[in-house]
């Protein structure tokens, strides 16, 4: 309840919201037991507790007397169950209205609610057998009564009530439609206990069954917006957006079903939140895959959650809608359960660790998706793909192992492999030299000892690139574990060409540098991927890693070069790179780049 209030109004208080909740229990319990007691009130009585103004009165008598067909619709705002004590203010009802209802297990019960309802006239028909008496009732220029907006499974209209996506009857449009009837709403206003004030609307709408259904459906929502008194009375409790939650749709709404008025966009706020790997190279793979779940839901509002230096960098990028960044270390407990509050709709863990599943279930959201290969067990997670053991992940992209995974939960969208802007910042000292071209070295000797490339082969090609190439600017990159052995590198070259920033730059100043640059080369590393992610051309040097499972992803000029006899698939040192090789590679890149 409180969840479909703070989709409902986000923009007001937690203390409004419980409020408006306590208040929708109180008067679905008492109309609950109105329902019971009618066969008790005296005429007298109920005279009093539906109060009709007589502008209202007349009114009610110039829609129903001229005997025209009527499709009466009545939300469930206020004491609904008075809709059968109308013909006591208008004769013109008695023998004339009938209203379905849902049945009851109860036998007793349901007998006794009927003799209540039946009390003045009105035909209670049964959901199941009474819609045939129903239309018999309209072709004699009646009026038929519908609860419109219970809730609806999965059949009738797909459109938005409150902003949000859900699936609405159309039965009082196919009436409006079929008899070319009017269309009439009612409801009542809680005055004080058991006693309620008349409310009536002649609805214009045209003849076309889904611009009826869309029409009433957003009476119902201004209706609601109108005041707390409304808004209060209305059945929060029950789930009227619950219909889009089957875990194999999850993220696929084709938007040509969704019935929305001519001047109406889809809002974007499903609640889609993502918990981002903590490798920022993992994470960029994985984009292409966001940007596909972004078209295939476009009704999402996508919140992400990861590391504050990864969120910084891709808050550019359009991905997303908001972010919350996550403990650096360990898992914060206290703000996982604080964020219980903001209700998501969907988790989706791109990750498989434990940490995750366990942030997905303190955050407490019903829906969290996730997967699981052999052997692996996921049980804080609620929906998981089985990752087919028939599946050879050494031979797939990883970017399309993750879309796997998201198609079996319907998403049906295809990556987008462009490249993204991210947060830049061009450091002070970087500087090139004028017109000329910028070659981006990542010397990076970090990492697992058969995916280091010496510094001596470092050396070995930055003198090359100075000495064969007048009009090239050497970057020189690397953590700041690199700085001391990229020094011995700096100490050859002459320093009007080369620029040593290993060590001295930001994430968002990596990203700056290396956007400069008209090449890169690198060895399997996050700033690879993040040059490629900005479509910068890239030498990349693989060895023990696999360049088909974690090789860059993105649309721009991509070179991979591995030792000699090893496999496509990896698994020799990268140190079986010649020196001699990546020159040629370079050369044949540049012979093909246009001059500044």
């Amino acid at each position: 309840m409180l969840a479909n209030l703070h989709h409902a109004f986000p923009e007001m208080p937690r203390e409004w919201h419980a409020r408006t909740a306590i208040t929708s229990c109180r008067q679905r319990v008492e109309n609950r037991f109105l329902a019971i007691a009618l066969p008790f009130l005296s005429v007298r009585r109920l005279s009093v507790m539906m109060h009709l103004s007589e502008a209202a009165r007349e009114k009610l008598g110039e829609i129903f007397s001229d005997r025209t067909p009527t499709v009466l619709a009545i939300p469930q705002i206020g004491a609904w169950e008075l809709a059968t004590v109308l013909p006591l203010a208008c004769q013109h009802l008695e023998g004339r209205l009938a209203i379905p209802y849902k049945r009851i297990a109860n036998g007793k019960l349901e007998c006794w609610l009927r003799r209540g309802r039946e009390r003045f006239g009105v035909r209670i028909l049964r959901h199941d057998d009474g819609f045939v008496e129903g239309l018999s009732i309209l072709q004699r220029n009646g009026a038929y009564g519908i609860l419109f907006d219970q809730k609806h499974s999965t059949r009738g209209i797909r459109t938005t009530l409150l902003n949000r996506l859900t699936t609405v009857s159309e039965l009082p449009g196919l009436l409006v439609e079929r008899f070319d009837a009017q269309l009439v709403g009612l409801y009542t206003e809680r005055i004080s206990f058991w006693h309620y004030a008349v409310r009536i609307r002649l609805i214009e709408s045209d003849a076309d069954a889904v611009a009826v259904t869309i029409g009433l459906n957003r009476w119902l929502e201004n209706l609601i917006r109108s005041s707390d008194s409304a808004c209060g009375s209305w059945p929060w409790v029950q789930d009227r957006w619950d219909t889009d939650n089957l875990p194999r749709q999850a993220f696929h709404l084709n938007r040509k079903e969704v019935a929305v008025l001519p001047d109406q966009d889809l809002p974007r706020n499903r609640r889609l939140w993502i918990r981002l790997p903590d490798d920022l190279a993992r994470t960029l793979r994985a984009i292409p895959v966001l940007r596909a779940l972004r078209q295939s839901r476009p009704d999402g509002a996508i919140t992400v959650l990861g590391r504050r230096p990864l969120l910084n960098l891709l808050r550019p990028s359009g991905l997303f809608e908001s972010e919350i960044p996550l403990s650096e270390h360990g898992v914060n407990v206290r703000l996982l359960v604080d964020l219980q509050l903001k209700y998501p709709d969907v988790f989706l863990t791109l990750t498989d660790t434990a940490r995750s599943d366990l942030e997905a279930w303190l955050i407490g959201c019903d829906h969290r998706f996730g997967f699981a290969r052999s052997g692996q067990d996921r049980p804080l997670l609620t929906d998981i793909w089985k990752v087919p053991e028939t599946l050879d992940e050494r031979t797939l992209r990883e970017t399309r192992f993750l879309q796997k995974f998201l198609a079996h939960f319907g998403m049906r969208a295809d990556p987008d492999y462009s490249p993204i802007k991210v947060a830049t910042a061009l450091p002070s000292a970087c500087r090139s030299s004028g017109p000329g071209r910028v070659i981006g070295l990542l010397c990076s000797t970090d990492g697992e000892p058969g995916g280091r490339w010496s510094i001596e082969n470092w050396k070995t090609l930055a003198e090359f690139l100075v000495r064969t190439h007048a009009d090239l600017h050497v970057l020189l990159l690397g953590s700041a574990h690199d700085r001391a052995s990229i020094k011995t590198v700096v100490d050859r070259l002459d320093e009007n060409r080369f620029t040593d920033l290993a060590g001295k730059t930001s994430l968002e100043e990596l990203a700056g540098s290396l956007a400069i640059c008209d090449l890169v080369i690198a060895t399997e590393s996050a700033g690879l991927h993040l040059a490629n992610a900005q479509g910068v051309p890239v030498i990349g040097l693989y060895g023990p890693g696999n360049p088909i499972q974690t090789g860059p992803v993105f649309n721009a000029a991509c070179r991979i070069l591995l030792p000699p006899g090893c496999r496509i698939t990896g698994g020799s040192p990268v140190s079986g790179i010649r020196p001699s090789s990546v020159m040629k590679a370079i050369e044949r890149h540049l012979s093909r780049m246009v001059p500044s």
